[in-house]
């Protein structure tokens, strides 16, 4: 029922960590369910052989390969039977509920 966005990611990285808190504050955290995964990079580091015979890395031909492609999500889930409610809840309360907190709260 949620999935942070860019914008949200910008406000606060764990978005949708947040958002899982504050539904289990409002309606039981029995029926709120949270999968994300922590972004990780993959480099792809492998040889290729060239058209002149040459092996050359991967990494050295592409600056996609360079960097590794970045794999990264987060999906909030609520029950059926909360899930208008829990929609509603996080339109209207959106940006306190992803603001970051200090470090004293």
């Amino acid at each position: 029922m949620y999935t942070a966005n860019p914008n949200d990611k910008l406000v606060n990285p764990e978005a949708a960590r947040y958002v899982t808190e504050a539904l289990g504050a409002k309606f039981g955290s029995d029926k709120i369910w949270y999968d994300g995964q922590a972004p990780k990079a993959s480099s792809s580091s492998f040889p290729v052989r060239m058209h002149d015979g040459r092996i050359i890395d991967s990494t050295s031909l592409s600056p996609v390969m360079e960097k590794g492609l970045v794999n990264h999500f987060d999906y909030v889930f609520v029950e059926k039977s909360i899930k208008s409610a829990a929609i509603k809840f996080i339109i209207q309360n959106r940006a306190d509920i992803i603001k970051p907190r200090g470090e004293d709260q």
